[in-house]
């Protein structure tokens, strides 16, 4: 008979603390043991678990497991390896997780998680005894609506070998299992994945790896997504780090799709899509579109085969397509299948795409290379971008076809050595360090003018300049001083007489306070 439900249903804040649980499960014989496993249902204002707290459902029969269904009105925030989880420990299948929310935060280690994880006995000297982990149940799907935005955030520990990832993930980790991993669809407002925080839906990459398939992957964003960075910890002694990723990994079967779709696309700072399959199976297509921009720097776009078809990638932006340093790449390792198509631009048409220092490439070592189809208004591209569709055999190369205004960089801009302006020319020291006294400056301005050279006078003569006894002439000291300030331009402003004036004259400008005669306007 089917197992009891647990419902939950808070005003305000549900807080799951300090390694609490709420959790169905079926526990007994496998063989008698079949009802399903009852849900779990929450709502509540905002839903928290701290420090390895969790929501789960866990089945340890041939029952299938229950639903995980939490409904937040504001926040769902998990940090400290907390996790929600649905779990096949036995014969039975996963149920489902369903997250809905106004925004979601997974960091320090926590993980939204369907796996199915063989819990193995060994006798006392440690050998196996029995493994029905080969037999374990498949993952359950997982899906996260969010109205404003989520975040996947960082690691926990302090080294890559024992680091925990934050992710959001399916997966089958039981070698020889036949299970399928479970599908992932995200639907937010905007999406963060960064520090290297996961969503993958994988199969266990074991030497007698599982048979199945990996689910697909479906991110979809209202305004932006980014993907991006690395773990902060040191890089271990083989150079290795943990990127941030999305990634849909087969080691039997097909590897999954993956979609992202935005307003705008950021792949960053060491991250990377990759949709990977190393058996017998072909890798997964990937499919990345934007309203308005792909921004990938630094990064990698990958769809790989080891004995099969190498899967798609495609990129589409109403405005830019813009790769710095980055990889797309579909290619196929063995001699058989052919690699995928490279596809820019095929569905939505940019304004422009400008590949810088990167590489498109779609490989094969002895089947066919895809083709390569760049589209959009304007291509401007580096000398040193690689677009290559080459197989090992070269008749079996792709064809490369470009239907866009294109241009090509072959230098790189450098800032001028030549100083164009000495300024010294142009900006006269003070007044008062002019007439070697501490004296006011003062300047008298109507409309503009300009010198004939740097330095020189304005062109306008003084409207008119009079002193208290009527002559331009003063022979006084003022005068005087007056006339060596202003030189051959000064006497001959002088010369045009008491309460004379000219049409277009802008004043004169004077050093010291005690110049003797008043400017007329």
């Amino acid at each position: 008979s089917p197992g009891g439900s647990v419902s939950l249903d808070v005003g305000d804040q549900l807080a799951v603390l300090d390694a609490s649980e709420i959790y169905t499960e079926s526990v007994g014989d496998p063989s008698s043991v079949t009802g399903d496993v009852g849900d779990v249902v929450i709502s509540a204002g905002e839903i928290v678990l701290e420090n390895g707290s969790n929501i789960r459902s866990t089945t340890r029969t041939a029952a299938r497991g229950g639903d995980v269904e939490l409904v937040a009105r504001r926040s769902v925030s998990l940090s400290t390896l907390s996790a929600i989880a649905s779990e096949p420990r036995g014969f039975g299948d996963a149920g489902d997780i369903r997250i809905e929310t106004g925004s979601l935060l997974v960091d320090g280690g926590s993980q939204i998680i369907s796996q199915n994880n063989p819990e193995l006995s060994f006798d006392d000297q440690g050998n196996l005894v029995k493994n029905p982990s080969l037999e374990l149940g498949a993952p359950g799907n997982i899906e996260v609506v969010a109205t404003g935005l989520l975040v996947i955030d960082g690691v926990y520990g302090d080294d890559i070998e024992t680091a925990i990832r934050s992710m959001i993930s399916t997966r089958v980790e039981n070698p020889g299992s036949e299970a399928d991993a479970g599908a992932i669809a995200i639907t937010a407002g905007s999406v963060e994945i960064k520090n290297g925080a996961l969503v993958t839906s994988r199969i266990s990459s074991d030497p007698r790896a599982g048979k199945g398939r990996a689910g697909s992957i479906v991110v979809r964003a209202t305004d932006s997504f980014r993907l991006t960075g690395r773990a902060p910890l040191p890089v271990d002694e083989f150079g290795r780090t943990l990127n941030s990723e999305i990634s849909a990994r087969s080691s039997g079967a097909a590897a999954g799709d993956i979609t992202l779709t935005a307003s705008s696309i950021e792949i960053s700072d060491g991250a990377g899509v990759a949709a990977t399959s190393f058996g017998s199976s072909r890798a997964g297509s990937i499919r990345i579109g934007a309203g308005e921009e792909i921004l990938l720097v630094d990064s990698r776009v990958t769809a790989e085969a080891g004995r099969a078809d190498g899967g798609n990638i495609s990129l589409d932006a109403g405005g830019l397509i813009e790769l710095v340093d980055s990889l797309i790449e579909t290619e196929v390792l063995s001699e058989q299948g052919g690699a995928g198509e490279i596809m820019v631009g095929q569905q939505m048409e940019p304004d422009l795409v400008l590949p810088n220092s990167s590489s498109l490439i779609s490989n094969a070592a002895q089947g066919g290379a895809g083709d390569i189809s760049i589209s959009g208004g304007r291509l401007v591209r580096s000398a040193d971008t690689v677009v290559q569709a080459a197989s090992d055999n070269a008749q079996l190369d792709g064809e490369i076809s470009i239907d866009a205004l294109e241009e090509e960089l072959t230098g790189r801009l450098v800032p001028l050595e030549i100083a164009y302006l000495d300024v010294n020319s142009v900006l006269l020291p003070p007044c008062a360090a002019r007439l070697e006294a501490d004296r006011s400056s003062l300047t008298v301005g109507g409309r503009p003018s300009m010198a004939s050279e740097p330095g020189g006078l304005l062109p306008s003569p003084i409207l008119s300049a009079r002193t208290d006894a009527g002559s331009a002439t003063d022979s006084s000291a003022r005068g005087q001083r007056a006339k060596r300030v202003l030189g051959e331009a000064g006497r001959a402003a002088f010369s045009l007489g008491p309460g004379l004036a000219q049409a277009g004259a802008v004043g004169v400008v004077s050093c010291g306070v005690d110049w003797p005669w008043p400017v007329g306007l």
